[in-house]
């Protein structure tokens, strides 16, 4: 059986078990109140142990097949140790045991259910893969695929298609694994491991299994045991069943130069062409090709080569594998695939290896491409389709049910990022619309110190300083560009004293492990136009912009910053210099206990998110002042205990959003009197007793509540509203919501 042990090392779900387990396991020992219930709880646990695992696995996928049953059953163990956590603090005499028993029994139900789905699911996937198994004998035996084949005895055996082209550098490798699949009495079946798709096989019934597949492989290792099957499983990790059978990008390399012969020093340079090639096999492939019969000292002339910049540059042949994938964008819709590729080619301005924040890219693409918020998803969502990048989003939510993209990521491999570097490097000299720059120490390139500068078209400006600059931009003279990101590595940087009057979005990113200190924020007040900002780990404090007025800007995002509390019980005051915000965006910011005050003062501020803040505590008094808010969102602040009373004087709030705040135990209770308050999210409000009487007062407005299956027992009384639909958002594994 699974140990514990293994669980909480394995990820999120299995640590969630623990977390659940152990002190349910304590708390029987400790206590005689729930005992029996406790017992049975731990029983149901017991059997549900040795099917975490396939859980994790699944999530760990690229695909993330399961990913809605992974959120669901997470959120389930989490909220098992909510309980069990409250039980522990339950006195004999408390009035509440009854409630708290039938919570116990509710847990223990859901979970039994859970099982049973992961056990009919289990049933379903092994039935229907050995209908498939029998299907593919039955056409073997019928001769239904392409092909046959004679051997020696005259017995006819079926063969599958011939690969449009050879496998370049695998006939080796396929000759042993042909061998030891289909020759060796002893193996029944066969796990290749490869970094990507590598095969292309025409000799055996091949199937594609995950991770997650473990149960499913062992039905189909037994299966084949004493039989004629062949199984062939290709993963990018290694399996316990049968025998295994190593792809790695060396051997790759190695046999695309059909190189029959080793050394040291060629081992090394072999490794550092994978690494340059960053493992990605086409690039392997066409690598080596390049180095077919070529010498030593030539090996290590391009080694030398590739280490200083992109090696997309150097082969063509690689780049015209890849094209085809933005000129595919044309096809269609000329226009719309225009700004799918300028989207696409945007992404090489953000540093390689890292997840970059959608908010980031709203911000860029509002002013470079006029895409509304909306629209920046879609285009995100299109460059997923097409493979050009990866879109994670990372909330447990259904992202269908409630529109917020602060939890959407996009990643991309290094290879494509290179790809998009490319297309910039075509431009013609100076009239490339951007420009990306990385400072070495304090060594500026010429492009920045040249007085008449003659980057005219450059509208995207990225700079990348490493951990040892040190802030000096004197002679510098940055491009006229409308956006401009600037990725540094100190605790401590200065902005650029000389930039753009042009600039209307300035994105300053911290790459390192700790907030910094910006020394000369207040110098965004001399840019005119500046529109959004948006900060990355950096330490705000009440001085941080010295009261000077930034009257154009309309939007502050600040992700992960460290916002300085007061020494005194006076407040914090650093909004009073942007008077003319409409959207603030305050995330990941872990220290934040309460909200600066002067806040409350930005009549025009029509968007207020903020989200995973877990120390923020409660709203300012004056909240309600802020008369034309629109939306309100106040997600994963799970200290956040109350709504103020003051939130009545919202008049325009459209959208309030409380989920996952998980200590709120009460709404203001006028919230009646927010008279256009139309959308409602308040999933995981689980310390919330009650609604307010005052909710009556929606009846012509609210036409929509997003709650669980705890809070929406608290909407019993106002179902016959006319017109509100309650969006269940339970169980993901199941559709994700219900609505009614």
């Amino acid at each position: 059986m699974v140990g514990i042990g293994e669980l909480a090392a394995g990820g999120a779900v299995g640590l969630a078990f623990t977390f659940l387990y152990d002190p349910a396991s304590t708390l029987v020992i400790k206590t005689k109140q729930f005992r029996p219930l406790l017992k049975e709880l731990i029983v149901t646990l017991d059997y549900l142990r040795p099917l975490i695992k396939q859980i994790e696995d699944g999530h760990r996928e690229l695909d993330h097949s399961n990913e809605s049953l992974y959120f669901y059953f997470k959120n389930q163990m989490e909220k098992g140790t909510r309980l069990i956590n409250k039980l522990s603090k339950v006195g004999t005499w408390n009035l509440l045991k009854p409630h708290y028993s039938n919570k116990l029994v509710e847990l223990d139900t859901s979970i039994c259910k859970t099982i049973q789905k992961l056990t009919l699911e289990r049933v379903r996937d092994t039935q229907e893969t050995l209908a498939l198994v029998r299907s593919i004998d039955s056409k073997l035996k019928q001769n239904e695929l392409h092909g046959q084949e004679q051997n020696q005895s005259g017995e006819t055996r079926a063969t599958a298609p011939y690969p449009p082209f050879s496998p370049i550098g695998l006939d080796k490798p396929l000759r042993e694994l042909k061998m030891k699949l289909l020759h060796d009495d002893q193996v029944s079946m066969l796990s290749v491991e490869g970094p990507g798709k590598l095969l292309w096989l025409k000799w055996c019934v091949m199937i594609k299994m995950s991770k997650s597949s473990g149960n499913l492989l062992e039905e189909f290792y037994h299966l084949s045991q004493g039989s004629s099957y062949k199984t062939l499983v290709t993963s990018r990790y290694s399996s316990k069943y049968g025998s295994n059978y190593d792809l790695d990008p060396l051997t790759l390399l190695k046999n695309s130069t059909s190189l029959d012969y080793s050394s040291g020093t060629l081992d090394e340079l072999m490794e550092q062409i994978v690494k340059y090639c960053k493992r990605f096999p086409l690039a392997i492939t066409v690598v080596g090709k390049s180095l077919f019969k070529e010498s030593i000292e030539m090996w290590k002339e391009k080694v030398i080569e590739w280490s200083k910049g992109p090696i997309l540059e150097e082969h063509t042949l690689l780049r015209d594998c890849l094209q085809p994938s933005l000129n595919v964008l044309y096809e269609n819709a000329s226009e719309v695939g225009a700004i799918i590729k300028e989207c696409f080619i945007d992404l090489a301005s953000l540093p390689e290896d890292g997840r970059i924040p959608a908010g980031l890219l709203i911000d860029m693409w509002a002013e470079l491409h006029s895409l509304r918020e909306d629209g920046s998803i879609v285009k995100l969502q299109q460059l997923n389709e097409h493979n050009l990048a990866k879109l994670v989003v990372t909330s447990k939510e259904n992202e269908y049910v409630d529109s917020c993209y602060s939890e959407q990521f996009v990643t991309q491999h290094d290879m494509l990022r290179e790809l998009a570097l490319h297309q910039i490097s075509q431009d013609p000299v100076g009239e490339s619309k951007r420009l990306n720059v990385d400072i070495f120490g304090d060594v500026l390139p010429p492009k920045l110190t040249q007085k008449k500068n003659k980057l005219k078209e450059t509208r995207l400006l990225s700079i990348s300083t490493d951990g040892v600059f040190s802030s000096k931009w004197d002679n510098v003279h940055l491009p006229k560009a409308e956006v401009l990101i600037l990725n540094f590595q100190t605790k401590d940087y200065a902005l650029p004293r000389k930039m753009s009057q042009e600039l209307k979005v300035l994105i300053v990113r911290n790459n390192g492990s700790s907030p910094a200190k910006i020394s000369n924020l207040e110098l965004m007040s001399s840019l005119t136009n500046l529109k959004r900002v948006r900060l990355e780990r950096i330490s705000i404090s009440s001085k941080s912009l010295n009261k000077k007025k930034l009257k154009t800007l309309e939007k502050i995002s600040l992700f992960m910053c460290y916002i300085a509390q007061p020494a005194s019980k006076s407040s914090i005051w650093f909004f009073e210099a942007l008077p003319n915000l409409v959207e603030i965006n305050i995330e990941y910011c872990n220290n934040l206990k309460e909200l600066p005050a002067d806040l409350c003062g930005l009549k025009y501020l029509k968007k207020l998110i903020i989200i995973n803040c877990h120390n923020l505590s409660s709203l300012p008094e004056d909240i309600g002042k802020l008369s034309n808010l629109e939306v309100l969102r106040l997600r994963s602040c799970t200290k956040l205990e109350t709504i103020k009373d003051s939130l009545a004087g919202l008049k325009n709030l459209m959208c309030l959003d409380i989920s996952d705040c998980f200590s709120i135990k009460e709404l203001s209770k006028d919230i009646g009197q927010l008279s256009k308050l139309r959308k409602i999210n308040m999933r995981q409000c689980e310390r919330l007793q009650e609604l307010p009487t005052s909710i009556w007062d929606l009846e012509n407005t609210l036409k929509e509540v997003i709650c669980d299956e705890e809070t929406e027992e608290l909407w019993e009384p106002f179902k016959m509203i006319k017109n509100l639909r309650i969006t269940l958002d339970l169980d993901p594994s199941q559709f994700g919501v219900i609505s009614y």
